[in-house]
């Protein structure tokens, strides 16, 4: 643990970090439960079964866990594919976004690759990957947002939390309906179906096939 604040240290005095924003934490990834800062403790009804899932971080069983709070969780690709779905399921079931470090076609001998369970909680919406991988055909096109360096051997995938799509949708649906948009529509050539594409990925809601 010292080695690596003194890394952090170094860091500050170097301007490339804030001082106080880094928090080095020794221990294993199932001993720490990861919440949005918007549902830290005080924030967040109590653990009854109904108001919960099974798997909410205020499950007494998860009582005894260490506290994280953070908007986006990373996971490393040298994780291991079943430790990912626990954390992604359990540990952090209620943060918006995870950035998965992952791997495809020839860097699946150096990592285990990881695949999303489908029905499951989040959902994978984009993924930054060599250009490799677009060439070899291991990267599907439609996920494909931005390319890394051609000497990476990991993607990264964005998966957000489903369980708060049909929330975004109403959102979408209000400011639709707002006085006005009708005619900012037709003034910018809107054609009726760019919310018909946004209500399918919305409502496609938990299916990670071929992905």
């Amino acid at each position: 643990k010292q080695w690596y604040q003194r890394r952090v240290r170094v860091t500050e005095k170097l301007g490339i970090t804030t001082q106080g924003q880094i928090k080095v934490i020794l221990a294993d990834a199932l001993d720490v439960v990861y919440l949005p800062t918007s549902k830290l403790p005080g924030c967040v009804r109590r653990h009854d079964g109904k108001c919960c899932p099974e798997t909410c971080p205020f499950n007494p069983r998860m009582g005894s866990k260490m506290i994280v709070p953070t908007d986006i969780l990373d996971i490393a690709s040298a994780i291991c594919p079943e430790t990912t779905g626990r954390l992604i399921e359990e540990n952090g079931c209620l943060v918006p976004a995870i950035r998965k470090r992952n791997v495809r076609g020839f860097s699946e001998v150096i990592y285990e690759r990881f695949n999303v369970r489908d029905g499951g909680r989040f959902r994978v919406v984009g993924e930054v990957t060599p250009p490799q991988n677009i060439l070899s055909g291991a990267t599907p096109l439609h996920l494909v947002t931005d390319l890394t360096a051609p000497h990476n051997v990991n993607s990264c995938q964005l998966l957000l939390n489903t369980d708060n799509f049909a929330g975004k949708w109403r959102y979408l649906e209000d400011i639709l309906e707002q006085p006005g948009m009708e005619q900012l529509a037709k003034a910018v050539g809107y054609d009726n179906q760019w919310d018909n594409r946004v209500k399918e990925f919305y409502s496609m809601g938990k299916s990670n096939k071929a992905l």
